[in-house]
């Protein structure tokens, strides 16, 4: 696959991923509203966080040199 076409592929990856992952944590978050202030604190802040390891592996997906043919 061409560096070209992975990067598209990966930025297209990396806007349902940021979108799928806003809609999931406000769902989580809605279901979360007469939770605990520390409680809510920690999920925001690991919602906002835990998506950065699925990212970063599109993204080094992404960047990884063409295969050499044979």
């Amino acid at each position: 696959m061409s560096p070209r076409v992975r990067k598209l592929i990966g930025s297209l990856a990396l806007l349902f991923l940021i979108g799928f992952w806003a809609v999931a944590s406000t769902i989580v978050a809605m279901g979360m509203m007469n939770a605990d202030r520390m409680l809510q604190m920690v999920f925001y802040l690991v919602a906002g966080l835990l998506w950065v390891i699925p990212g970063a592996a599109i993204i080094a997906w992404m960047q990884r040199p063409p295969r050499a043919r044979a």
